[in-house]
């Protein structure tokens, strides 16, 4: 059976304060808003690609540890304790490897929905940039500077509301690398960006980082959402805990979105008259991811 979100209902309004601090401080953490069934079934899948990962660096000869009856939050990081190096191979991001019914579920849950809704209106669609991360310990590959989501989107998107979910599957704070993002700066504009000089290559603001007086940092449980948009500096710290930082970012848009490198057709989530798009129509996309 397809996982749909619910049938189409009035945008419901998020709270006044959460609204203040989406229009004054640019970002707001929900707490226990998804169901903590669909990230357990997302974590199980993240944790099996994992192991197929190890297994692959076993057959190539890589010092991995065995640690069958570990938790799915700990088994990949005992396991890559002696070949963090070699692991790397597998990149920063694991969107084409773990996109399936588990995170499509997960984007879709009627509470996540229902709180995106309250920031775009009674128009949700699906944003093609979806990424799963598994970040390691004391591993530079996966810590991200300071950017803004629109530096990745492109100069022609600035305009245009783009709502990121950002979605912890384990406990996450300052220790094992989580979310900081800089009070109000969704209020400077677009900046420019460069290429980090480190193993990730990713983009990072030019020109310093915030003030430690607006620099918020982000500790979270499953469950909770850190909901922004595209134009707040945002980064995540070095994980220097004993297990993997396990998250996922998912991204949404509204109505007068010019989607012009979506997928072949819009992804519906929630509609006030068209019905949301079936798991099926969307796997069936997965080469565009």
């Amino acid at each position: 059976m397809s996982t749909l979100a619910r049938p189409a209902a009035p945008a419901p309004a998020l709270t006044a304060e959460q609204q203040r601090a989406l229009r004054d401080d640019g970002f707001v953490i929900l707490r226990g808003i998804v169901p903590r069934e669909r990230l357990a079934a997302v974590l199980r899948r993240f944790a099996a690609v994992g192991d197929r990962m190890v297994e692959t660096l076993r057959r190539d000869g890589a010092p991995v540890d065995d640690h069958p009856d570990a938790p799915d939050e700990r088994r990949l990081a005992l396991a890559t304790a002696r070949c963090r190096k070699e692991f790397a191979r597998f990149g920063r991001g694991w969107r084409r490897e773990v996109v399936g019914q588990e995170v499509f579920a997960l984007q879709t849950a009627p509470p996540l929905v229902d709180a995106v809704a309250g920031m775009l209106g009674e128009e949700v669609y699906g944003h093609i940039v979806l990424n799963a991360r598994p970040k390691l310990p004391d591993q530079r590959l996966t810590t991200v500077p300071w950017h803004q989501d629109s530096a990745y989107f492109g100069p022609q998107y600035v305009g245009q509301r783009i709502v990121t979910a950002w979605v912890p599957l384990v406990d996450v704070d300052e220790r094992n690398g989580c979310m900081q993002v800089a009070l109000g700066s969704h209020r400077y504009g677009n900046v420019a960006h460069h290429v980090e000089d480190a193993e990730g290559g990713f983009l990072e603001i030019t020109g310093g980082d915030p003030r430690a007086d607006v620099t918020v940092t982000c500790a979270m449980a499953p469950g909770d959402v850190l909901l922004f948009e595209q134009l707040l500096w945002h980064r995540s710290l070095p994980n220097v805990g004993d297990g993997v930082r396990w998250s996922v970012d998912l991204r949404y848009y509204g109505a007068g979105f010019d989607a012009r490198e979506s997928l072949p057709r819009p992804w519906t989530i929630r509609h006030p008259t068209l019905p949301p798009v079936a798991f099926e129509e969307w796997i069936g996309w997965r080469e565009r991811f």
